[in-house]
């Protein structure tokens, strides 16, 4: 008996240490992500810029959590769509330590914090489940050592500082585990509905897809076994959780769906995005070993081939649940490249990046590695003593972890590297953008990924990411590709003076060498680095639209760019694009789109009623010259623009329009835009690329537009918030 009693002390120390060896790991090699402050090249640009806008609303008092953010695509409510927790929490603490702390370290310590401290936070939720401790452990070990070839996954390469930057994935990551034991533990014991509801809601907040991940593992937490009456009542247990969590995340739900024919795809997005990547390529690369153990030896893949088997023998449930649940999001994987349309049956799946579905092959091939491990550890150490048990841990865990610490040791090269270029040429770059934000407003064009914007470095952070936590709007790159307008942007011709007209570029961002046409003139030398004025009438302009154009947020895409090439542009000749089917009167012209490449075009005398397509073919967009015929409209100039004040939620001025004409507000189009003119809320339209725009008479006015969310929202955020203190207070009475 004390025999077995020792075996079990020291199991339990073999758990601590290996938990403490994979938290001091990664505490040690991530510890350069605070100590070597360096400006960031990945997604934690927009990610921090968020935090920046966000910090800037509240001091202006206006809504965090749903306001306009300029900075990129030529504007857009990103939070109207988009998580919003992770940025809250930061500009929180920046605010509790009374500003003292720079939010930019707030946000990397963050993210060093939830990187460190996630093995223990997957430990702890597998052995709430009640896993083995030993499992539990060897999971953990495992969580952070996974590498895929297209990255995105919970690996390391997703989050620190030469990898993705996913900080909202990394909270997701974070949380999801916490969650679903939660949730699993409500099913079971039909208690703890409020702490299973918030953290399904922070789960979300943190990261939208994942609740839908929760929702489907969750699923399968009713099959424990196969009695109809209990299949029920955990039936009724998760249906409980569910939809206290949707009344309390309704307010950032709603919205967004009703919203959705304004939140775009781009063209540009690579399909497997949004499709996967289909049978053959996630099997052959996941028996290549390019899923778990991209460029190592296939450790982890084998352990997990091995560990899934062994667990669907096992009699515990919550084995064969991991096994179920690791073989249903392998095959969910695959995606629409697959399934198909089968894919569309789930909630949002149009809006879903389905090849981070990864993120559950990651997630559940630690822990079927992790019970191999454990199990291996186990038989080892009966048959031939524990020095040999631990020999056999470390042997199949040396490959994970000296590739882990090869990969950080070079992050950590890398960023020093970049630290050091950015404090010789930053102040430079700074005092550049300092002058931009002294003058007069207007967006600031330093290059595009795709051209020279691209080299244009300090170190190997692009100039072009700098100018978002300046709160600088620029067209440059896109981070996020949900604008209507954000696409054609990146058709934007530096050599064609309409075109940085039409973009409110009031300022170019190079380096010395690069030419310009005449129309730009230098104002300012720094360094390496040269800035260019350009003259434009701002963010406003008078033009006509004499073309009505019908379609949605996908077929309206080549005729646009079409436009956008077109002479049509330095005509001052717009398009008015419409997602209804009511026929708009006043147009001189009318064209139907069936989808991007096709369209009728509708010579009927001018009625009111529905557009109906005609009975003939419709044409293809590329198989006449000039689709738009352009040639029947003549210049125009039925305007100008007196005065401007160019603001975040709101942009003023005051124009002269010589004959009816449209005023042209060069902002993505959103419904929460509100126009006024002179004090009046006047009906907006559409305007090519993708703007806003609003009929005016003759004469001298005073315009206004506020972006403004709906009214509705903030009793939808609080009547959620309600639901969750009455959940609270009801499991705090059943007590």
């Amino acid at each position: 008996m004390k025999h077995i009693q020792a075996i079990n002390i020291r199991r339990r120390h073999l758990v601590y240490s290996i938990l403490i060896f994979v938290t001091v790991f990664h505490a040690v090699l991530l510890l350069p992500e605070l100590t070597e402050l360096s400006p960031d090249l990945n997604d934690d640009v927009f990610q921090y810029c968020l935090c920046v806008s966000m910090r800037g609303e509240i001091q202006a008092g206006g809504n965090p959590i749903d306001h306009w953010v300029p900075y990129w695509s030529m504007g857009y409510p990103i939070f109207h769509y988009y998580q919003h927790l992770p940025h809250l929490v930061v500009v929180s603490i920046y605010y509790l330590l009374f500003k003292i702390v720079s939010m930019f370290f707030i946000y990397h310590l963050i993210l060093y914090l939830l990187l460190v401290f996630y093995p223990l936070a997957l430990y702890y939720s597998l052995r709430k489940m009640g896993f083995s401790d030993m499992a539990s452990a060897c999971a953990a070990l495992f969580s952070l050592g996974l590498s895929n070839i297209n990255g995105y996954g919970f690996e390391l390469g997703s989050f620190v500082w030469r990898g993705s930057g996913m900080f909202t994935q990394l909270w997701a990551m974070f949380l999801f585990p916490l969650a679903i034991s939660s949730i699993y533990n409500t099913i079971n014991e039909n208690k703890g509905y409020f702490r299973s509801v918030m953290l399904l809601f922070c789960l979300t907040l943190s990261q939208l897809m994942f609740v839908l991940m929760a929702a489907i593992t969750s699923f399968l937490f009713i099959f424990k076994n196969f009695e109809k009456q209990k299949i029920w009542e955990r039936l009724k247990r998760l249906a409980v959780i569910l939809a206290f969590f949707l009344i309390a995340i309704a307010y950032l739900l709603i919205p967004m769906q009703l919203d959705s024919p304004y939140h775009a795809h781009s063209t540009y997005d690579f399909p497997e995005k949004w499709d996967s990547y289909g049978f053959r390529y996630i099997t052959t690369h996941f028996l290549n070993g390019e899923i778990l153990d991209y460029g190592r030896i296939p450790v982890v893949t084998v352990l997990a081939v091995m560990g899934l088997f062994l667990a669907f023998g096992k009699r515990a449930f919550r084995y064969r649940w991991a096994a179920a649940a690791s073989v249903a999001w392998f095959l969910l994987y695959f995606g629409r490249a697959t399934w198909g349309p089968l894919m569309d049956l789930m909630p949002l799946s149009s809006s879903l990046h389905l090849h981070r579905f990864v993120t559950m092959v990651h997630f559940f091939g630690a822990i079927m590695a992790g019970i191999m491990l454990s199990v291996l550890y186990q038989k080892v150490r009966l048959k031939f003593g524990q020095i040999a048990a631990l020999a056999l841990i470390i042997l199949l865990i040396c490959p994970v972890f000296w590739d882990r610490f090869i990969f950080l040791q070079l992050n950590t090269k890398w960023l020093h590297a970049n630290a050091v270029a950015y404090r010789k040429e930053g102040p430079a770059l700074q005092s550049m953008l300092d002058t931009i934000k002294r003058s007069q407003p207007g967006r600031t064009y330093p290059g595009r990924r795709a051209n020279w914007g691209g080299d244009l470095k300090i170190g190997d952070t692009a100039v072009f990411y700098f100018l978002g936590p300046r709160e600088i709007p620029s067209l440059s790159f896109l981070p996020f590709s949900w604008a209507l307008a954000g696409d054609f942007s990146e058709n934007f011709n530096e050599r064609e003076s309409s075109h940085y007209n039409l973009f409110n570029i009031s300022y170019v961002l190079a380096e010395k060498g690069r030419d310009f046409p005449s129309f730009a003139r230098e104002i300012k030398r720094s360094g390496r680095f040269r800035l260019y004025r350009v003259k434009t009438t701002g963010y406003f302009d008078l033009v006509e639209s004499p073309l009505a154009i019908y379609g949605d947020k996908n077929s309206i895409w080549n005729l646009t760019l079409l436009w956008l090439r077109s002479p049509l542009v330095s005509k001052k000749q717009y398009l008015s694009i419409f997602f209804d089917k009511d026929r708009h009167n006043s147009y001189r012209d009318h064209l139907i789109l069936k989808d991007r490449w096709a369209f009728w075009r509708l010579n009927l005398p001018v009625n009111t009623g529905r557009i109906v397509p005609p009975p003939e073919e419709p044409i293809n967009i590329f198989s006449v010259q000039d689709p738009l015929e352009t040639g029947r409209y003549t210049e125009a100039s039925p305007g100008m623009v007196l005065s401007e004040k160019a603001g975040k939620n709101v942009f003023a001025g005051k124009v002269r329009a010589e004959k009816d004409c449209f005023l042209l507000f060069k902002m993505t189009y959103h419904p929460c835009w509100h126009a006024y003119i002179d004090g009046k809320e006047k009906d907006k339209v559409m305007l090519s690329p993708g703007f806003i725009g609003v009929k005016v008479d003759k004469g001298v006015h005073e315009v206004e537009f506020i972006y403004r969310a709906q009214r509705w929202k903030t009793p939808l955020l609080l009547a959620g918030l309600f639901s969750l203190f009455a959940l609270f207070m009801w499991e705090r009475k059943r007590k």
